[in-house]
């Protein structure tokens, strides 16, 4: 493999590994929210005490609900889990389509080097090498010359 064969194998390498983590990451969060959904079906709610300290100091009332941003996360979680999984695939069928040109050069250099030709007949300019019955033969031919 030349050098830039090896940097785009490192590549694709680096894009698996990146991919895979942040599909693990995004997933996990993902099942957090849901699970903090499951268990607090009302929304995480800032107590009432902080929320009156607030509105004495910013002269209104303060009604802070956590549930958008949960669901905001969760959406966020959910589009970065679906590109994880998009990008994986992407990656495997790239690695899939170069296996099978590095696979087909090989098998091209191979017939190339050996004496038999594409559909397993002698090319003209392959010499063939000496059979291995060739002594049994020239031992025929001559007693059959001699009757």
């Amino acid at each position: 493999m030349g050098i830039m064969q090896d940097s785009t194998a490192e590549a694709r390498d680096g894009l698996r590994r990146f991919f895979a983590w942040t599909f693990v990451v995004s997933a996990l969060l993902m099942f957090a929210m849901i699970a903090l959904e499951v268990f607090f079906p009302q929304g995480v709610r800032i107590a009432p005490q902080s929320s009156a300290v607030l509105a004495d100091t910013l002269g209104t009332t303060i009604d802070v609900d956590l549930y958008d941003f949960q669901l905001l996360i969760m959406v966020g979680a959910l589009v970065s889990c679906v590109a994880s999984i998009v990008g994986l695939v992407i990656v495997a069928v790239i690695d899939s389509v170069e296996s099978r040109k590095a696979r087909r050069r090989r098998a091209i250099e191979a017939r190339l080097q050996h004496p038999t030709g594409w559909h397993g007949q002698e090319s003209p300019s392959a010499e063939r090498p000496p059979a291995r019955n060739a002594g049994l033969r020239e031992l025929r031919q001559v007693v059959h010359d001699l009757k």
